[in-house]
């Protein structure tokens, strides 16, 4: 993670962009005080879509269209 002063960032934004771009992460800072990140962004669609593959590899399917009968005996 690289830091960087906002004075600095705006004066050589397209620099930290292409840093950005590159897959590095920039934290902003303003008078040494931590005020912003930068990075790039997630593919949420992407992320979702991996995670419910690492689920479907554990999960346990069953029948979930018969009707259940509970302790008691009772069909719901």
């Amino acid at each position: 993670m690289v830091k960087v002063a906002i004075s600095e960032f705006r004066a050589h934004m397209s620099k930290y962009l292409m840093y950005v771009l590159e897959g590095e992460e920039i934290l902003l800072t303003s008078r040494g005080k931590e005020i912003a990140e930068l990075r790039q962004p997630v593919n949420r669609q992407e992320a979702a879509r991996e995670k419910l593959a690492r689920i479907a590899a554990t999960a346990e399917t069953g029948d979930v269209v018969s009707p259940v009968i509970d302790d008691l005996g009772v069909t719901r």
